[in-house]
């Protein structure tokens, strides 16, 4: 399958990542990849391994995605706590994401962790997608799926997202990582059953050679899985587009 869309990368506008806009737009024209989100930090919290680092300048920021033919949008990290410091709306899409998955001890929490995604997705006022739902699992030994003891609070994440007409991203850094993307396939086939249909595709990408990668994959368990549509932004709003067939 063709690659429709990869709305998930970082630049060098973001502290973790050091790529230039213009890489990433050769690196997207030679793998032919039909729209581009440009998706960088605007992290609000503090969290020792994840830096609370903020864009400066909006304007420039979005001015250079304009420049190169990039949706203009932004990660936003929240710890469900501090103010939200910037105008979402001047984004044309927006990653909501939760970093933080630590109780005061350092461990790693699900509870806590998909609490506070639950208590975002019905507090922040503008987002698109929710971002890399099950992100920890990049950092717990073997990747290990999800327990389904936390999967009725993942419903009613899903079902809140469902009711506001925003949806899931599938990010394929986890495919890259242990082969099974962020939210592993249970958790994207629950939102199916659910009626989801807003979903997104990102590679999550801090590399120009990440661009893209793994994005044709996914599409195709996707469709497999019964979505036959991809949401992408295209004159000026978010709409549905055909996933292409074999």
């Amino acid at each position: 399958m063709n690659i429709i869309s990869d709305y998930h990368i970082h630049t060098n506008h973001s502290w973790d990542c050091k790529t230039p806009m213009e890489n990433i737009k050769k690196v997207a024209a030679e793998k032919n990849i039909g729209s581009v989100a440009i998706t960088d930090h605007h992290e609000i919290h503090e969290i020792e391994f994840f830096k609370p680092f903020k864009i400066k300048n909006f304007e420039s920021y979005i001015e250079e995605c304009r420049k190169y033919d990039f949706i203009a949008g932004i990660e936003l990290g929240w710890d469900c706590t501090s103010e939200i410091d910037i105008d979402l709306d001047r984004f044309d899409f927006v990653i909501l994401s939760v970093h933080g998955f630590e109780d005061e001890t350092g461990k790693l929490n699900w509870k806590k962790y998909f609490d506070d995604i639950l208590f975002a997705v019905n507090h922040v006022k503008r987002f698109d997608v929710l971002g890399h739902l099950d992100f920890p699992r990049r950092y717990v030994e073997g990747f290990p799926e999800v327990s389904k003891e936390y999967f009725p609070v993942i419903e009613e994440i899903f079902k809140s997202l469902i009711k506001n007409d925003r949806g899931i991203e599938v990010n394929t850094s986890g495919m890259r990582k242990y082969g099974d993307p962020n939210p592993g396939w249970e958790i994207v086939k629950l939102y199916n059953s659910l009626g989801g249909k807003v979903i997104t595709l990102g590679s999550d990408a801090h590399y120009d050679f990440e661009v893209g990668e793994r994005i044709s994959d996914a599409t195709e368990i996707l469709f497999d899985l019964g979505f036959d549509k991809i949401s992408v932004f295209e004159n000026g709003e978010m709409i549905q587009k055909n996933i292409k067939t074999r």
